[in-house]
């Protein structure tokens, strides 16, 4: 089975977010796509990204009944566009759309399974010689604030107690299938490998916001013996790494600005072609993306992005 996994589509960060659905359907057929994986993200308010499932389910149906599975992201649970949502209520809502999951499983195959949630965070992934819970419980750092905590309603419940959970149920669903292999999708990262390092330029700002990014538990949840592939997004990386067999991808397609450096020429204005020639060859990523970040997203730009952060994951 040719499964395909993506995450943080950000449809209303894009200028040209419109396209996204159209995009993502075109690419399902031309790259044979059995099922198509979102991990979560998708807009920022939940009746946004209900929307955009429909339309990308009616696009997917158009190309066979191509099926597609999705958690949501802290994205998704915002209530800025609708004061006193709360994420349970967000949640609620999606349960009536087809391919939702929520700390679920389904089978994708005879001997594969796919389970999924968004994962929350519980402060572990901070550098915690430096930060203590109190200063972590301040959702403000630097001269920066964690806007998902304003603007998420939890009910109440303490983010490490819903981490805690969460984890739980997402451990309890892949030990329930101890004879199938598993797909494990969520929001947040599940592999240290895409926290944000300490070589990063800024580090010394995410040196405390790595502590929103997961935890450490749901780390352990992908190294199960029978998790065989682990989906990410939230970090706004796009990498794919391999332990003891198991692949975890970070397949995000993130905001209109964050991968520019991976454009190909030919999509540029000649404007900015020459711009971009003028760097050094051994320009950074974030110095190529400082440089064009003026540029205009295009629906062609867009497509190469969309298509750049596709991954494929083949599973028996």
């Amino acid at each position: 089975m040719r499964l395909g996994a993506i995450s943080d589509l950000h449809i209303d960060l894009h200028p040209c977010g419109s396209r996204i659905a159209e995009f993502l359907a075109d690419l399902a057929e031309e790259r044979g796509l059995d099922a198509l994986l979102i991990a979560g993200d998708v807009a920022g308010y939940c009746g946004t990204t209900d929307r955009f499932m429909a339309e990308l389910e009616e696009r997917l149906e158009e190309k066979g009944g191509i099926p597609v599975w999705f958690c949501l992201g802290n994205h998704d649970v915002w209530n800025r566009e609708e004061p006193g949502l709360t994420m349970d209520e967000a949640i609620r809502r999606m349960r009536s759309r087809r391919g939702f999951l929520q700390n679920d499983i389904v089978p994708l195959t005879g001997r594969t399974c796919l389970v999924a949630g968004i994962g929350w965070w519980d402060f572990s992934l901070a550098d915690r010689t430096r930060f203590t819970d109190e200063d972590l419980l301040r959702y403000s750092f630097g001269g920066r604030e964690w806007r998902s905590h304003g603007w998420t309603d939890t009910g109440g419940i303490d983010d490490r107690d819903l981490t805690k959970r969460w984890n739980d149920e997402l451990l309890a669903l892949v030990r329930s299938v101890p004879d199938k292999d598993v797909v494990l999708m969520t929001h947040m990262i599940n592999h240290p490998a895409y926290k944000v390092p300490a070589d990063h330029p800024n580090y010394a700002i995410f040196c405390y916001f790595n502590g929103y990014l997961g935890s450490e538990g749901l780390f352990e949840i992908a190294r199960e013996p029978n998790v065989k592939a682990a989906i990410s997004g939230h970090v706004h990386f796009r990498g794919r790494t391999e332990e003891n067999g198991t692949v975890y991808t970070c397949p995000n397609l993130g905001g209109p600005a964050e991968f520019l450096y991976r454009v190909p020429e030919e999509l540029l204005a000649p404007e900015w072609r020459e711009k971009r020639a003028a760097l050094p060859a051994d320009a950074k990523p974030w110095e190529v993306n400082a440089l064009l970040r003026p540029m205009d997203e295009t629906p062609e730009t867009l497509r190469f992005h969309v298509e750049n952060a596709l991954d494929i994951i083949e599973i028996e």
